[in-house]
């Protein structure tokens, strides 16, 4: 088996189907991006291939896993890219970048075509330079009819939206904070009414829970299963040996069936179904209990660290290692999420 030459060297037969719809609608694809190996990373490291820099800062990292999306955006080259998305591999990048992504809601956007690394969280997305491009991009991928435009963008006069400072705002740079708590106060002098809601104590630990527990367990069944349908002639086994060390390291403890920190039957059952649905609940007593359109939070705890800095750097004083696996804690045994929140469809 050739490992991951097998799929570096793999031409797909057909486009995805949302490429196919944008190319429908008269889209040039100039090409395929960077990313982070596997999608298991948010620096936007990549030992095959190189670092992706941030075109802002190019002794910056800029963010992953869909690193080279962001910084085509970024850097002009392109109007918009798509990335994909499980926890945080759009969010992320866009935010250290500096543009618009876009995460569908899960199963909105079609994933046909595209590699998977977890059926339940995956989503195909996009970034670009407005919200205004975005909206375009789900329409073109969707089909669905826009809301004409009203020339005057989004009127936020009596609209209500949430936030919550103690969940989203625990452990965050005093520079993001503060530049939070002044756009709150923008929105607010602009007429909506921003109200505080609290989603519980426990919340960051039940969502990095549920999120790592789903995450981890798909894993292997997503990229085998992928591998097959699509006659990509290698294995997940193959795959697993050729990885960088640091992340077959992740693999062998979290993903291998036989780990010593895998993700029991049990245990992927209870997030997917008790701890989603708790999360959902808490999460529909803000939108729904508080009547609110929407809930702020910032995308990121702080701004992109410096590429040299990115194994080990500070977030509100406190030390946030990378690790292998570059999740949104950069450490899965962390507590501090880089994506602010995990998304739990």
């Amino acid at each position: 088996m050739l490992g991951l030459d097998g799929l570096a060297h793999f031409v797909p037969r057909e486009d995805a189907d949302a490429v196919r719809a944008i190319k429908g609608a008269g889209a040039l694809v100039f090409g395929k991006n960077n990313l982070v190996e596997m999608s298991y990373g948010l620096t936007g490291h990549n030992a095959r291939y190189g670092q992706v820099k941030n075109p802002l800062a190019r002794d910056r990292v800029s963010g992953g896993s869909s690193s080279g999306s962001a910084a085509s955006v970024a850097a002009n080259i392109v109007p918009a890219s798509l990335g994909g998305d499980t926890v945080g591999s759009i969010r992320v990048p866009a935010s250290l970048c500096g543009v618009v992504g876009f995460k569908p809601t899960t199963g909105r956007w079609p994933r046909n075509g595209v590699a998977p690394i977890s059926h339940t969280l995956d989503t195909t997305g996009v970034f670009a330079r407005s919200v205004e491009d975005c909206a375009l991009m789900d329409q073109v991928v969707t089909g669905e009819r826009a809301v004409e435009p009203s020339g005057r963008g989004y009127d936020v006069k009596r609209r209500r939206l949430a936030y919550a400072p103690r969940q989203f705002l625990d452990l965050v740079d005093p520079e993001v904070e503060a530049r939070f708590r002044e756009v709150v106060r923008q929105l607010r002098e602009a007429g909506a009414e921003v109200v505080e809601v609290d989603l519980g104590d426990d919340f960051g630990a039940l969502t990095q829970t549920a999120t790592w527990s789903i995450f981890f367990h798909e894993t292997m069944g997503a990229i085998s299963e992928f591998l097959r349908g699509y006659d990509i002639p290698t294995t997940f086994e193959a795959i697993y040996e050729g990885i960088k060390p640091e992340l077959r390291e992740v693999w062998g403890h979290m993903v291998l069936p036989g780990g010593g920190g895998a993700i029991s039957a049990e245990a992927y059952q209870t997030a997917l179904v008790v701890s989603r649905a708790e999360i959902q609940r808490r999460l529909d007593q803000a939108f729904v209990g508080h009547g609110a359109e929407a809930i702020l939070q910032p995308t990121t705890p702080c701004t992109a660290p410096l590429i040299e800095q990115q194994a080990s750097f500070h977030i509100a004083g406190r030390e946030v290692k990378r690790g292998a696996v570059e999740s949104p804690a950069f450490d899965a045994k962390q507590e501090v999420s880089l994506s602010g929140c995990a998304e739990i469809s």
